[in-house]
């Protein structure tokens, strides 16, 4: 086998157990520089209270809501999905179960929040809101 050859397969191996992982990593020094964080926690708070008070000031239409909540995370690199749980957990504390129904309704058409919890909070809200 020829060097060049082994280096080649060598780097290929490499590339693809970088790929394999959920972070790279890029060493400099000792200190450890991320490039693709996970979903972080910090903030999200701010972003659910932000969330809260834009939806909070719209008009009950759906188009309004949707389109004032693409407006929020365009500028994400991903979904905020805990902000956006947050923010369902406050509307869910105020009782403001139409604007429940709208985020959680936001959430799955984006093909996020798809879970037990989600999907109970929005029965709760259909339920809520019907018995109004």
């Amino acid at each position: 086998m020829s060097s060049a050859f082994s280096i080649e397969i060598n780097h290929r191996y490499q590339i693809l157990m970088l790929l394999r992982t959920s972070q790279i990593v890029k060493k400099i020094g000792k200190k450890e520089q991320h490039l693709w964080k996970k979903r972080e926690s910090a903030g999200s708070g701010q972003k659910a209270l932000g969330l809260v008070r834009i939806v909070s000031e719209l008009p009950k239409e759906k188009e309004a809501v949707y389109g004032a909540l693409d407006k929020w995370m365009a500028w994400e690199t991903e979904f905020p999905l805990i902000a956006a749980a947050k923010a369902l957990r406050i509307f869910r504390r105020r009782g403001q179960w139409r604007r429940v129904i709208q985020v959680a309704k936001w959430m799955l058409s984006k093909g996020q929040g798809a879970t037990m919890g989600t999907y109970d909070t929005l029965f709760l809200a259909f339920d809520k809101d019907q018995s109004r």
